[in-house]
């Protein structure tokens, strides 16, 4: 983008040129963020179904772009739909002492892949944290797993 000098010194942008991002208002964010948001509302509402990880993340490389947009992102966690995803790999140990105190998915679902010992102490972890699970999906071996913790307080289910 290119700019005309005012007299002054400071810069002036050139009629019909596009708006830096910084210079939109938080209210403009939040907003490009929902339509954002909702592109990938599909793959967030058939997680259990579908697992799209990267889907399901969205947020996590927007809050990255800068301190002002993470402040953002994290300020509106209930109008973005925010939630923090416990699947295969996840270091959860290191997310819950870290992030904020986001709804929690916990999905051992892949096909593909088997649950370890390590995934299974992980979802065991986040259990501890009942209050903010939304979501459990679980495979056969996991499913026992965490039957044994939590008793037979709650029905779980298989797919």
């Amino acid at each position: 983008m290119r700019y005309q000098h005012a007299p002054s010194g400071s810069r002036v942008q050139r009629p019909g040129s596009s708006t830096p991002i910084h210079l939109l208002d938080d209210d403009v964010l939040l907003i490009i963020f929902d339509i954002y948001q909702e592109d990938i509302s599909t793959a967030y509402n058939d997680i259990l179904l579908e697992p799209n990880w990267d889907s399901a993340r969205w947020w996590y490389k927007l809050a990255q772009v800068c301190r002002r947009w993470r402040y953002l992102i994290l300020s509106s966690p209930v109008r973005l739909g925010l939630h923090l995803v416990c699947t295969y790999g996840t270091p959860v140990a290191e997310m819950l002492a870290h992030s904020p105190p986001l709804p929690l998915i916990l999905n051992l679902l892949d096909k593909v892949c088997e649950p370890n010992a390590e995934d299974e102490q992980a979802i065991l972890l986040a259990l501890q944290h009942r209050d903010r699970v939304r979501r459990i999906g679980l495979r056969m071996s996991a499913t026992k797993a965490v039957e044994a913790h939590i008793g037979h307080k709650r029905t779980i289910s298989c797919s």
